[in-house]
């Protein structure tokens, strides 16, 4: 999809078919990090995105043995680790804050390291956790104006520290790779956001052994391993990708069974489901089958602090239907590949809809009227899915433009939708 600059999706009324959601890219980014500490590691359903490819080739120049068959990785440690000078981690900040911390924390490395990414990493924030990791030894400085790209020199030791939770990125990073030093580290944490997120670290943490004492996400105390003879992970379904088809199910009112998401998985965005029984959607689950059942029916109002990735879809989604919404604690969804608040602002007003706007709010009357709509994505994989549902309902039709970067999280997501029944025409 990354050749084509322009995607337009329809609904010709004939939605219907099975729906296998791909691996979760939260728990592949921690099961890959985690493999770092280990001798040996078998990650088995592992997310197959330019993030996360890209995550694997700088595990691989560090000097690991990465041999693949099927969808299982063996990853064997390395006798001596590969330390170049320069990292680019292309379009993914997850993959580079969670390796900041790890390269903090290696002893076999004294010289300056330099950290990029590309032009939309660019626009992203590390300060932060820069700052955080200071506190603990790490000197850095930038080469621009901006925060990335950034070098950094000398090793953290165990000690104390403070981290803003805006970001839940900051406060996993640290969490993942002090597990692993000598002894025992304190973080304290202010203003935590996206709590779901930091929950799935502190589940694969646990799974490894590592005893963290959570003071109410006020403080963490933890208590470090040593390195892992052995670590294995199975990565299951993700509900992130899942969400766009739960949405496109009821909005084409199609019959999509879609399978193999787990109920009582760490996810945040399983929370899509309490979202649609607020709106009055019900659903189904049997046999590890999901079901949608009825459609949107009232007005809402969305806290959307633990699931800042699900704002796109929920916005696209809703404004097709007759109602008033407000979607609130959107501060840490400026700071992503894009100023999504901003973005969907924006393409709103475009679209013909009362929209309001504040620093930590959206809210909107939706119309059920909307057709032939054009959408800006800005190169945001989230905003280009997002935008797929209004082109869901049956009859209903969108183009998106600048439609870049898909592949870092969910590259079959349109071959996928495809093959329920919607209709996908891509241009240059």
């Amino acid at each position: 999809m990354s050749d084509f600059n322009e995607i337009t999706v329809s609904n010709r009324g004939f939605v219907k078919g099975d729906y296998f959601p791909p691996p979760s890219k939260s728990h592949s980014f921690r099961a890959l990090l985690l493999s770092l500490y280990s001798k040996s590691s078998i990650i088995k359903n592992l997310l197959k995105s330019e993030d996360v490819d890209n995550f694997v080739k700088i595990i691989k120049s560090l000097g690991f043995s990465i041999d693949k068959k099927n969808d299982v990785l063996f990853i064997k440690e390395s006798r001596k680790l590969i330390i170049k000078e320069n990292y680019n981690f292309k379009n993914s900040g997850t993959a580079l804050r969670f390796m900041v911390t790890y390269f903090s924390n290696l002893k076999s490395y004294n010289q300056k390291l330099i950290i990029d990414g590309d032009n939309q990493l660019r626009k992203r924030k590390i300060k932060k956790l820069l700052i955080s990791l200071h506190s603990l030894g790490l000197d850095y400085g930038f080469n621009t104006e901006k925060e990335i790209p950034f070098y950094i020199t000398k090793n953290i030791k165990p000690g104390i520290t403070h981290i803003s939770g805006k970001s839940s990125q900051f406060l996993s990073s640290l969490l993942l790779s002090l597990s692993f030093l000598t002894e025992q580290s304190t973080v304290y944490i202010d203003e935590l956001s996206e709590k779901p997120y930091v929950d799935m670290t502190l589940f694969h943490l646990k799974r490894v052994g590592v005893n963290i004492k959570n003071h109410n996400y006020k403080k963490m105390i933890i208590n470090p391993i040593r390195k892992m003879e052995y670590f294995e992970f199975t990565v299951p379904s993700d509900f992130s990708s899942a969400t766009y088809v739960i949405l496109a199910s009821v909005l084409s009112e199609g019959d999509i069974n879609i399978h193999n998401l787990d109920l009582n998985d760490a996810q945040g965005d399983k929370k899509i489901l309490h979202f649609l029984n607020k709106l009055g959607v019900e659903y189904t689950y049997n046999n590890n089958i999901l079901n949608l059942i009825g459609n949107v029916k009232k007005s809402a109002v969305f806290d959307m602090a633990d699931t800042p990735d699900m704002l796109p879809a929920l916005v696209f989604f809703l404004v097709q239907y007759p109602y008033y919404y407000e979607f609130l604690n959107l501060e840490s969804i400026r700071y992503k590949e894009t100023d999504r608040v901003s973005v969907l602002y924006e393409n709103l007003i475009n679209m013909g809809i009362n929209v309001e706007m504040t620093n930590s709010k959206l809210r909107f009357m939706g119309s059920d009227s909307l057709n032939n709509i054009k959408i800006d994505a800005h190169d945001d994989h989230r905003i280009i899915m997002g935008a797929s549902l209004l082109g869901m309902k049956k009859n209903k039709r969108v183009k998106i433009v600048n439609v870049k970067n898909l592949g870092s999280s969910y590259p079959n997501y349109f071959s996928d939708i495809e093959m329920l029944g919607f209709f996908i025409e891509c241009s240059s």
